[in-house]
This record gives structure tokens, C-alpha cells and sequence, in this order.
């Protein structure tokens, strides 16, 4: 009698905590489709059959409680909400439930510690026989997605995709991190256009999901790849060797002005950014310093990896570049890294005459936006949604996610500066 008593109370505490879980599961997915359901960008774009499918959606997900328990299967399930909406500046993140950083984890027992937790122990990976994999990725071709990617020299990672799907998952088949095994996923990829990317990134430090709803593979890499508060400044690359000349290396100022030569002057805009007040009092001081300073014939401006910010930063930087173009040539230089104010500052330019554009298709984050940094966490406490409160006056969404196409494309062959240089002595 008592073996049956003991039987009833664990099958009694099984379906407990199984309704516990689905009851924490659906909280949160109730949570998140009401949040998504307010913002700006949800309200321009889910209507008619697009809302009756993200209805659908949602009632599918939210009726699918298996598997979630377990805290990134759970994840993976919520962040398909987001899938519908074209709002780049809207995030979703996990909260890993232990963490530390890259030098702590170099400490013997500290990684013993970590590696014995449930959150590395559980950590999302990939049965397969990953020798294989590895020779079968060595053969994809260039072109292709699929490949194995490196960031730095801490991580390799093969990239392929499920038969018969839009996803792919990528594997770490190399790890010199303390945080990373073999076998363990470091990104799961949802193909929506040719080679763009909804991206769900392990952290390369923390190993908490990200949404990254923007990414692209171009020249060999994952270009949206970059982590912050990180140790590395890398991005998952195919080919660590050749030179990057697209982007602006992260120790570079944010604001340059010099001469090239006699004829030719140099203009770095990396950021607008006006928060915090220092920041801006840096770009209020650069602007001072150089308004005068502009009398070259021809002006590079380069807004490569500008990471955006306020119109009120960028706005007297347009006024000059206006003013200078009724006399002189300006040409600008602009990459996938070029997004938010940027993006909107480059089509601004692109309105005035003696302007061109040249480099790569900006980034595609520029509608919406955020005022306030307001992070809403889900009843569950693991899960942190950044939401979005700027409504898209301009109709910017036309761009968002395809991005700013310059006038004239530059690939990764030469130096970007030179090959502006070498127009600009043709002209002459």
C-alpha cells in the first residue's frame, strides 16, 4: 500500500510540475504576443491575412507545450513570434542562468563549475557524427551558406542546413573556449530571402540566445555576427585571411577629419549617437572644431559601421556636407554596417546634388527604433524583450531589412579609400 502511496504522489508530482511548466510557457507566450500586438511596427504590417496567420500562429505555438521545459527549446518556440515582423530594432534575449566572463572561465575550477551546471550540461546540441559533417562542409561552394566559419581563432563552427528547409544549424566542431564544447550549437539560422537570415546566436561569451532578425551572409561571412560585451571583436568568417577592406576596425575614433592631399579631404562620421550626453558633447565639440575646416574640392565622407542615433547629432553634419556640395564633390561610403540615423543620413545625401554613394547595401535596421531602452522580461523571468516605441513617419520600412543600395557597388578587392581616389583622378 505504501509503494502504491509512493507511486501516486511521483506520478502526483510529475503532472504538477508538467502543468507547472506548460502553465510558465503559456504566460510567457501570452505575455509576448500582447507586447509584440502594441508596437508601431506590429500595427503597420500585421493586418488582413498577415494577422490572421499570426493568430495562427500563436494559438499553434502556444498549444505546443512539449519540450518546454527546457528553457532553449522554450526560446526557440517564442522567437518565431518575431518572424513576422519586419522591425529590426525590436530584440529578444535570453538570461542565462549562470555567467561568466571569458577570464573567469581561463580559471580551472570556475570552468569545472560552469561546465557542471545545468546550463552548459543542457545546452542545445547536435547529434552527429561531426568528422563527417566537416568534410562534407569543406566541399560546399563559395556561394553557399553552408561552409565552416571561424570566429578568430576561439571557435569553429559548421554551418548546414536541414533537408527540404529554410533552417539551418550551425555546430561548434572546434572549440579553444572554455564556454564551448564540441557537438554544442552556436547559431540557428531561418532563411527568409536568398542568404538573409532570422539569426538565434548562442553569445560567444555568455552563451544566452539572441535574436539577430537581420543577418546576411556576404563575402564568406555572417556580417551582423558581432557580439557585444564581448572579449572579441570577430564575426563568423569563412576566410580569416584575406584582408577586410569593407568594414572600419571597432578602434578606430568615431570622428576624422584630415587631408589626403592638397585636392582631397577625409570626413569620418562613425556615429550620431547622443546618449550618453558625453558622446555627444564629443560630436558637438568635432562639429566646432572642423565647420570651417572644409575646403578641399572633393570630400570623402565615410559612414562605414555607423551605428546610428539622434537626428539632432546628425542634422548640423548634413547642413555642412549640403553647404560644402554646392561648390565641391562629396562622396560617401557606406557598408552593411551603416544603419539607423546613418542609413536615413545617407538618404538624405542621396537628395543633394554633387553627391554619390558608393559600397555596399547599407544594414535594412532603419524604421521604428527606440527612445527609451525599455525592456520588457516575460513572466518567467528568463526571457527579456527590447521593444521598439518610434513610430516609421518617413515610411522607412521600404528599407528595412533590404537595406540603402548605394549608387556605385564596391567590392572587397582594394582598398575603399583608394578606390575612390582613383575616380576621383579620372574625373579630373
Amino acid at each position: 500500500m505504501k509503494k502504491h502511496a509512493f507511486i501516486i504522489l511521483l506520478l502526483g508530482c510529475y503532472f504538477n510540475a508538467s502543468a507547472q511548466t506548460a502553465s510558465s510557457y503559456e504566460q510567457d507566450i501570452d505575455e509576448l504576443y500582447a507586447v509584440l500586438q502594441k508596437t508601431y511596427s506590429y500595427k503597420d504590417q500585421v493586418r488582413g491575412e498577415k494577422q490572421k496567420d499570426f493568430n495562427t500562429l500563436y494559438k499553434t505555438l502556444r498549444a505546443d507545450t512539449a519540450g518546454t521545459s527546457d528553457p532553449f527549446q522554450r526560446y526557440y518556440k517564442l522567437v518565431r513570434l518575431f518572424f513576422s515582423i519586419r522591425d529590426n530594432h525590436l530584440s529578444f534575449h535570453q538570461y542565462p542562468s549562470i555567467a561568466f566572463n571569458k577570464k573567469q572561465l581561463d580559471t580551472a575550477s570556475i570552468a569545472d563549475r560552469y561546465r557542471s551546471a545545468s546550463f552548459f550540461r543542457n545546452y542545445p546540441r547536435a547529434y552527429l557524427h561531426l568528422d563527417s559533417l566537416e568534410q562534407v562542409l569543406k566541399t560546399r561552394h563559395a556561394d553557399s551558406a553552408e561552409g565552416i566559419y571561424y570566429y578568430g581563432s576561439f571557435l569553429k563552427i559548421g554551418l548546414y542546413r536541414h533537408a527540404g528547409s529554410n533552417e539551418f544549424t550551425g555546430v561548434v566542431l572546434q572549440s579553444n573556449l572554455a564556454a564551448w564544447e564540441k557537438g554544442q550549437i552556436a547559431m540557428r539560422l531561418f532563411e527568409y530571402r536568398p542568404n538573409c537570415f532570422h539569426a538565434v546566436y548562442g553569445h560567444t561569451e555568455y552563451k544566452s540566445l539572441f535574436l539577430y532578425a537581420n543577418e546576411k551572409y556576404r563575402n564568406g561571412s555572417l556580417v551582423n555576427s558581432f557580439f557585444y560585451t564581448t572579449f572579441s571583436q570577430h564575426i563568423y568568417r569563412k576566410d580569416t585571411l584575406t584582408k577586410d577592406y569593407v568594414t572600419i576596425p571597432r578602434t578606430e575614433p568615431d570622428f576624422v577629419l584630415r587631408n589626403i592631399n592638397t585636392q582631397t579631404q577625409y570626413l569620418r562620421l562613425g556615429t550620431f549617437t547622443a546618449i550618453p550626453s558625453a558622446k555627444m558633447r564629443v560630436s558637438d565639440s568635432f562639429y566646432t572644431a572642423i565647420e570651417n575646416k572644409l575646403t578641399a574640392k572633393h570630400l570623402i565622407v565615410d559612414l562605414r559601421d555607423n551605428s546610428g542615433g539622434a537626428e539632432k547629432v546628425s542634422a548640423k553634419f548634413f547642413k555642412l556636407i549640403r553647404k560644402f556640395a554646392k561648390s565641391g564633390k562629396v562622396y560617401v561610403l557606406v557598408n552593411n554596417g551603416t544603419m539607423s540615423r546613418g542609413e536615413i543620413f545617407t538618404l538624405q545625401l542621396m537628395t543633394v546634388p554633387n553627391v554619390t554613394v558608393y559600397g555596399q547595401t547599407t544594414k535594412g535596421t532603419i524604421a521604428y527604433g527606440s527612445n527609451y531602452g525599455t525592456v520588457k522580461r516575460l513572466p518567467s523571468g528568463q526571457y527579456g524583450v527590447s521593444i521598439t516605441d518610434m513610430k516609421d513617419k518617413e515610411g522607412y520600412v521600404q528599407y528595412e531589412s533590404y537595406g540603402v543600395e548605394p549608387k556605385v557597388s564596391l567590392q572587397n578587392d582594394g582598398d575603399w579609400i583608394e578606390k575612390i581616389l582613383q575616380v576621383i583622378s579620372l574625373e579630373q
